[in-house]
């Protein structure tokens, strides 16, 4: 996981305004809360079925038994299967809400709160930002692949439908892995990608986060 936000320095600058202290004080509190939510997420949903599935021809048998629901472990890995996909949920939420905190704490430092807690983003608020190296940082934030499936993602899976999350056997190559499936929003495509890539994506769009949170510091101080 990527380091490098001063929330601490952040913190201290905050409680020098004169006014607004208590809101972004409690933004950039609950920014480092997510850190560690997210971190705990994406290390469970990493390690879930290590113990229960293995990759290697010799364990391709097993595998599809566990697909066909009458493995030895099968209850293991029923619930070992739910821990992925909850805990993968989980690390995408907290990297969107991480991302929306970043929006608030953006809206109140360099913009006088112009937008309502409840109406602000970070389309708004990156749009509202007077043109300049932070504004470019926060436009190529929105522009990677990940942001985009990651809003995409919590969008659907908040107002129409979870995806199928399963556990597939491959037989053009050897291993297994477990696989969510592509989803269409707004006239976007999005292909299925494997938990593994999935969890990399938000580790690469936190990251990108950090960063811009670095150039808020470096903005406001």
């Amino acid at each position: 996981m990527k380091k490098g936000w001063d929330l601490a320095k952040l913190a201290a600058h905050v409680q020098g305004l004169d006014s607004g202290e208590e809101d972004l004080l409690a933004f950039a509190a609950s920014f480092g809360r997510y850190n560690q939510i997210y971190e705990y997420h994406l290390h469970t949903a990493k390690n879930a079925m290590k113990g229960i599935v293995h990759e290697g021809d010799e364990s391709a048998q097993e595998n599809i038994r566990y697909v066909l629901g009458d493995a030895q472990n099968q209850e293991r890995y029923n619930v070992a299967k739910i821990v992925n996909e909850a805990n993968l949920l989980g690390a995408i939420h907290a990297v969107r809400a991480s991302l929306d905190i970043l929006s608030q704490l953006v809206n109140g430092l360099l913009l006088m709160s112009r937008f309502p807690i409840g109406e602000c983003s970070i389309y708004k608020v990156t749009k509202a930002l007077d043109e300049g190296p932070f504004k470019t940082q926060l436009q190529q934030l929105q522009n990677e692949p990940w942001y985009l499936y990651v809003s995409d993602f919590v969008n659907t899976i908040k107002h129409r439908r979870l995806m199928t999350h399963r556990f597939s056997v491959h037989f053009d190559r050897p291993g297994c892995a477990i696989y969510v499936d592509g989803f269409d929003y707004k006239g976007r495509s999005h292909p299925r990608f494997s938990d593994t890539d999935i969890l990399k994506g938000t580790i690469e769009l936190y990251a990108s986060i950090i960063d811009c949170g670095k150039g808020l510091n470096a903005q406001v101080m």
